[in-house]
């Protein structure tokens, strides 16, 4: 699969759920024991075992881990087991499990979870969500996690475990299982029974429109190619948790290029873009219920690449991190609309006519996305707030 990148991702969160069981290990402390009932276990061969990590701690886990583990939704105390950081004095065969649930009066369920999971050792490393309705004698598979070096599987997670609904004493485990791996993270772990229906299919795009012609490539600040895609937000009653957007270069073996999991409508896609080329396009809609996919849309680029869009070319935000005032500037005279959202796609900063500088010391530490406007025209950036 090639590569596809994208700067917006905004995770959009919808009541859709009877909520069975929370977890944050905001209640826990760092390098404590886990919190609310969740314990970890080991078998007799593994070395080390979870702990419960902060995303504060810059560069652990190393090599990228942090920045993954916030990148996949994880915030302030998560569980981490760091096979990197425990290195080559052995294998790791560990879990970390649940309180007892009574699942009896439910029937269809989901758990959810933000996590970052990493493999080094190609097809080694694994990570395993597994269920119990007998107190550990037996454990049923849910999913696993694995792949080649430099695998990761990220992002909010949902999956189906009705197979242990109805049932009183349900728990569920992460497992670890690897030998000088990376690192697996896991937050915000949610057991919710759905109650909304399959969301309404992405049958019309906003942008660019079916069979447009002419569309415009941009080079952003970094000298990369991106295109806009936009579709109608979901109506009420037909509530989406998160999309998928797939892109080919042809209609018969769509989607060729690829697929990419988003958490709103809108996605400034960054991609080896060419000239007078024809390009196909969907986004499939889900929630807890199910997946409705969506058209195959197609468009044809300008014959001219990479254009520089003068409002945003030369912008530029800063500092970064950043804990009271928020700077901009760019090569326009038009002033630009700032809207700041949360690392969940929640609002919590709209303002419009900026010229220089927002005053953001009313938000809360942590990772944000700044959407920056200027009449139809827009950009996304990361933010971190200290």
């Amino acid at each position: 699969m090639k590569k596809i990148t994208f700067l917006t991702f905004l995770l959009s969160l919808f009541s859709l759920s009877a909520q069975v069981l929370s977890e944050d290990f905001s209640a826990g402390s760092e390098g404590s024991s886990f919190p609310n009932g969740w314990t970890t276990t080991t078998e007799p061969s593994s070395v080390g075992d979870w702990i419960l990590g902060n995303t504060a701690n810059t560069g652990v886990p190393a090599y990228g881990g942090d920045t993954g583990m916030i990148n996949g939704g994880c915030d302030g105390l998560y569980a981490l087991l760091d096979s990197d950081g425990i290195g080559a004095a052995g294998s790791q065969d560990a879990s970390l499990v649940s309180p007892v649930i009574d699942l009896s009066e439910y029937s269809e369920l989901i758990v959810k979870f933000n996590h970052h999971f990493r493999v080094y050792n190609a097809n080694a490393d694994f990570g395993y969500v597994e269920g119990t309705i007998d107190g550990g004698v037996t454990w049923e598979n849910i999913t696993t996690f694995t792949g080649a070096q430099n695998y990761t599987a990220d992002g909010l997670t949902s999956l189906d475990i009705s197979i242990l609904a109805g049932n009183p004493s349900v728990q569920i485990r992460f497992r670890y299982v690897g030998s000088y791996g990376y690192y697996w993270g896991i937050d915000n772990i949610e057991v919710t029974q759905c109650n909304t229906a399959v969301p309404a299919s992405v049958s019309t795009p906003t942008l660019p429109l079916d069979t447009a012609t002419g569309v415009v490539i941009y080079n952003n600040e970094n000298d990369e190619s991106l295109i806009d895609f936009e579709w109608p937000a979901a109506e009420e009653g037909f509530e989406v948790e998160n999309y998928t957007f797939n892109l080919g270069s042809s209609s018969d073996d769509f989607p060729n290029i690829g697929s990419i999991p988003i958490g709103n409508n809108l996605v400034n896609l960054i991609y080896t873009w060419a000239p007078n080329t024809t390009y196909y396009w969907s986004v499939d809609a889900s929630n807890c219920e199910g997946t409705a996919t969506g058209s195959i849309f197609s468009f044809t680029t300008s014959d001219n690449l990479g254009l520089n869009d003068n409002k945003f070319h030369n912008l530029k935000m800063f500092p970064n991190p950043a804990s009271d005032y928020l700077n901009f500037t760019t090569n326009s005279s038009e002033n630009i609309d700032i809207h700041i959202f949360d690392m969940l796609g929640k609002s919590v900063l709209y303002l419009e006519n900026v010229r220089n500088s927002v005053n953001i010391s009313r938000l809360k530490p942590g990772v944000y996305f700044v959407q920056i406007a200027s009449g139809s025209v827009k950009s996304t950036k990361k933010l971190i707030i200290n």
